[in-house]
């Protein structure tokens, strides 16, 4: 009798349907992950609102920290809305980078009027290329009102601040900056990274999800928030209570000449050949196409710590600037250099700069 070894049979295709990894849906299932992700992503941003506390006061600016979080900015534009309130738009000068909140164009405006009109819309750092992107893609409640835009020529006084040099350098705002047809050289973001700010800024809920981030995860991904705090729960995070806005100032309350500032040589850049004139004049399109009634303050900058040349080349500047609004039949308010004790800088006032800066915009009633 033969002894004969037990065989077994091989099968040529394994089965993986223990897989590790196998997750399968059939039609139906992935039917209602599309409803699920499409709720989370039509909803979501609008369930978000209704929890998160938000009720900013008269002298509430965006926190600092939050610069660049625009969905926020949209909730304040549409709180302000709500409110008829006065929008008071433009960058750190209008913020208030060196005062407290209430001393800011806004602030100051509240107190003199003895009101709670007007809204501080500034947002630090932002240029007038990048503000033309915040207001096309996220101010759009900033319509039927009154606005006080204010103009800084100091975006202009330099070939790299005005976005035409060569040299690429990182400037303010990049996600706001035009991003498939533009001609901004010193903008190099590759073409992945370009398609998809152009993709978040027409999808409400990516803009959500960034605002998440950076309200409540330090501006990081889940990813990379959870490597740096491996012992600690996201869901923690999520307390729905905004980062409040310091109240204390961000710099010492000193002028330009005690923070060792010297005396600087500005290289003017021509209003015609400007490519942040050019995004201011199409800011003010967008804001008068939308129906709003504009107030636009120029400066004033700080010629103090000009050189002769660099002041003329200002002056100049400045009344070709006064020239194009009186042509638009834009009111406008250019004001007399502050003193020089009342500078910070090149172009933020110090809280009595303000002060005086709101006598000469004249707002009475």
């Amino acid at each position: 009798m033969e002894n004969r070894e037990p065989t077994t049979e091989v099968n040529e295709q394994p089965s993986d349907d223990f897989g590790a990894n196998a997750i399968r849906l059939n039609l139906g299932e992935w039917i209602i992950v599309a409803i699920l992700v499409s709720v989370a992503v039509l909803l979501g941003p609008w369930i978000w609102k209704r929890y998160e506390a938000y009720e900013p006061d008269a002298t509430y600016r965006m926190p600092f920290a939050m610069s660049e979080d625009y969905w926020h900015f949209e909730r304040l534009a549409e709180h302000a809305k709500e409110s008829e309130r006065v929008f008071v738009v433009g960058d750190s000068v209008v913020w208030g980078e060196y005062v407290l909140p209430g001393q800011s164009i806004a602030g100051q405006l509240n107190r003199r009027t003895e009101s709670e009109r007007f809204a501080n819309l500034g947002v630090a750092g932002i240029h007038p290329v990048a503000l033309l992107g915040l207001l096309a893609h996220h101010g759009e409640a900033i319509r039927d009102a009154q606005v006080i835009l204010h103009l800084n020529l100091l975006w202009m006084s330099s070939p790299k601040r005005d976005l035409q040099s060569n040299e690429e350098f990182r400037f303010n705002h990049p996600r706001l900056v035009p991003q498939l047809f533009a001609d901004l050289p010193s903008y190099r973001a590759n073409a992945s990274e370009r398609i998809g700010i152009a993709l978040e800024r027409r999808i409400d809920a990516w803009n959500w999800v960034r605002h998440v981030r950076i309200a409540y995860f330090d501006s990081q991904d889940l990813h990379h928030w959870t490597v740096e705090n491996p012992k600690s729960d996201p869901w923690s995070q999520i307390t729905f209570e905004l980062p409040a806005p310091r109240t204390e100032l961000r710099h010492s309350s000193v002028d330009w000449t005690e923070r060792g500032i010297r005396v600087q040589d500005f290289d003017w850049v021509e209003l015609d050949s400007s490519t942040q004139w050019a995004a201011f004049r199409r800011c003010v399109d967008v804001l008068r196409a939308r129906g709003n009634t504009l107030r636009v303050v120029v400066g004033p900058l700080n010629e103090h710590l000009m050189t002769d040349a660099s002041k003329a080349g200002h002056t100049k500047l400045v009344e070709a600037a006064k020239a194009w609004l009186e042509s638009e039949g834009l009111p406008s308010v250019v004001p007399d250099v502050l003193p020089s004790n009342e500078y910070a800088d090149a172009s933020h006032p110090l809280a009595p700069g303000y002060a005086r800066l709101v006598e000469a915009l004249g707002w009475e009633e």
